[in-house]
């Protein structure tokens, strides 16, 4: 527990990204759990940051399933834990989706940490494809 804690307070430092992001405006509006709310804000992350993050998103898919696609590996292991993969499955309208990817817009210590930087625009494209 205390190497986990220690690597989370080293991840606060980096930055967190879109995928704490999505997790706040879905735990503050939604009322879903923070841990179900960054994991489906974790799958945006993967795919928004795939190509800036190759060889360590590689490196953890290795780690989790022996593979080499995080998105993969990330799905398969939600799907392990029951955990949804998409947003329809919290009963998410899709006329909301553009408020999620405006608020998250807004996050900005979270927004600042992303690998890639992401205007709304680009954050509702790809919260878009996980509904």
């Amino acid at each position: 527990m205390c190497m986990a804690a220690i690597n989370g307070g080293i991840a606060f430092t980096k930055g967190l990204g879109i995928g704490h992001g999505i997790g706040h405006v879905l735990g503050e509006h939604y009322h879903i759990s923070h841990g179900k709310a960054v994991a489906m804000g974790l799958l945006c992350f993967v795919r928004a940051n795939k190509k800036a993050c190759e060889k360590q998103f590689a490196d953890m898919a290795w780690a989790i399933d022996g593979s080499n696609d995080l998105e993969e590996a990330l799905t398969k292991l939600f799907k392990d834990l029951e955990l949804t993969t998409r947003f329809r499955d919290f009963g998410i309208p899709e006329e909301d989706l553009e408020k999620i990817a405006f608020e998250t817009s807004k996050d900005v210590p979270n927004l600042s940490g992303n690998p890639v930087p992401l205007k709304m625009p680009q954050l509702l494209e790809v919260i878009k494809e996980f509904y």
